[in-house]
């Protein structure tokens, strides 16, 4: 009987044993937490104020053009003639929204990404994580599907209208399927973005 008990506890012990470096769906999920943690602000691209708006901006009907006006109508930002078009500045309400954003271990190559500050609309936290690819040793690809905390803000037609990315992250909450790649280190697995 107490070999069968020592047995017994020996496989216990063995099935609790955690190993942070294994290709599974509780270290990706833990991964994937701790990436929506520090990465899942989904954020406008608006990380340099002020923002200038140019008269030919506006007569092409440039992205600035077509953003800034709403932001403004919404007490986010605030608009002032100058010489060549219009400047806009953060409103206190908006800088509620300018999130600083930690810097990355790695190189993105994307300016909008690696910006220090940014002005954000929703902020992404994991659903379920629904498969993983290994496109090489040491690399794994998740794909998920989260759950988004939107900014009141973000219920303005007009807002999901010029921003039609976060009208399309907002509704594709819990259904529409995101990919984020991993890297396997010393501690475990980790996001490449990060």
């Amino acid at each position: 009987m107490k070999r069968v008990l020592c047995i017994l506890s020996v496989s216990l012990l063995a099935a609790c044993t955690h190993d942070p470096r294994a290709l599974n769906e509780a270290n990706l999920t833990q991964a994937l937490n701790e990436y929506l943690a520090k990465r899942g602000d989904l954020c406008l691209a608006k990380s340099a104020w002020p923002v200038d708006v140019s008269a030919a901006e506006r007569q092409a009907g440039s992205r600035n053009a077509l953003q800034m006006p709403v932001l403004e109508r919404l007490g986010l930002a605030e608009g002032t003639e100058v010489a060549d078009g219009r400047r806009y500045q953060l409103t206190s309400t908006g800088k509620a929204y300018f999130l600083a954003r930690p810097a990355h271990k790695r190189a993105t190559g994307n300016r909008f990404s690696e910006a220090p500050a940014d002005l954000c609309a929703a902020h992404l936290s994991l659903d379920r994580l629904a498969g993983w690819e290994t496109p090489a040793a040491g690399h794994a690809v998740a794909t998920y599907t989260y759950k988004v905390k939107p900014a009141a803000w973000t219920v303005d037609p007009e807002v999901r209208a010029v921003f039609p990315m976060v009208d399309r992250i907002i509704r594709g909450a819990g259904t529409l399927q995101l990919k984020e790649e991993f890297v396997l280190g010393a501690g475990g697995w980790e996001a490449l973005d990060l």
